[in-house]
């Protein structure tokens, strides 16, 4: 192959910024990639619950990969200050040198040679610092739009998939807390739960026209209660009832829960 075409080869092929020589640079690549797919997610309704983990992803592995660009920064910064520092200091070696008798010329060339290469240093430094701070400048931009796409997400998934995400939950009569993590795909919902006293489990059911019908498998106990709701016309709090599946032991025979959606999501 000739010298000319293999030049044009090179020339049709895009150049890479830089190599990936870190983690770091690694998943900033992949995230870049990310983003590309999960435009194409986000625009399927069917896959809007995918959409929002995938965003909430991304963004979680964004805000780590802040923290670790924010730590070379700082120990960039010193590596400036200490190529800076170098810099006056052979400044005046070379300064010092020119007072009183001259030295020998090469011990001047040497000193002169030595600032060149410092302040050549400090240059590479300096641009070390700013590559960083663009890093974490495009970083903060891309979290700017993840949250920004995770609150259409959020949007969306409440007006297709109204039960989904996670509710922050009160039963009565006992006053336990806890916590809702639901998910929904058409009429059927399906999820885990937490509670306060240490109690865990899935749930299984249904939501039609407002009404959400679950049933609470203990990891422990098994099937034994079922939670009777309706969604408010904000789409942020469930008031209803509960009723356990087999004869009371001395429990309660049945009561009251109320679920919330908090202000931020997972």
């Amino acid at each position: 192959m000739s010298t000319s075409r293999r030049s044009l080869q090179k020339a049709a092929l895009p150049e890479r910024p830089f190599a990936c020589r870190s983690l770091s640079d690694f998943l900033r690549h992949r995230i870049g990639i990310a983003l590309t797919l999960l435009a194409l997610v986000a625009s399927a309704p069917l896959t809007a619950q995918n959409a929002r983990s995938v965003n909430g992803a991304l963004l979680e592995l964004e805000e780590q990969l802040l923290q670790s660009d924010a730590t070379a920064l700082r120990e960039q910064r010193r590596s400036l200050q200490t190529a800076r520092q170098q810099i006056e200091e052979r400044e005046e070696r070379l300064a010092s040198a020119l007072v009183g008798e001259l030295p020998p010329r090469a011990e001047l060339d040497r000193l002169r040679q030595a600032l060149v290469e410092s302040r050549a240093a400090a240059a590479e430094a300096q641009e070390a610092f700013d590559r960083l701070w663009w890093r974490i400048e495009g970083r903060l931009d891309r979290m700017v739009a993840l949250r920004s796409n995770l609150g259409q997400v959020d949007d969306r998934l409440r007006e297709v998939t109204p039960a989904y995400g996670r509710w922050l939950i009160n039963v009565q009569p006992e006053d336990l807390s806890g916590t809702f993590r639901l998910r929904q795909n058409g009429a059927v919902v399906t999820g885990t739960y937490t509670l306060g006293d240490g109690s865990a489990g899935s749930l299984r059911g249904t939501f039609v026209d407002g009404e959400l019908e679950l049933e609470r498998v203990d990891r422990s106990l098994g099937f034994d209660r079922i939670f009777l709701g309706r969604l408010s016309t904000t789409g942020n709090e469930i008031e209803g009832t509960w009723q356990p599946t087999t004869l009371s032991d001395g429990g309660p025979g049945g009561g009251t829960w109320t679920a919330r959606r908090p202000e931020e999501q997972e």
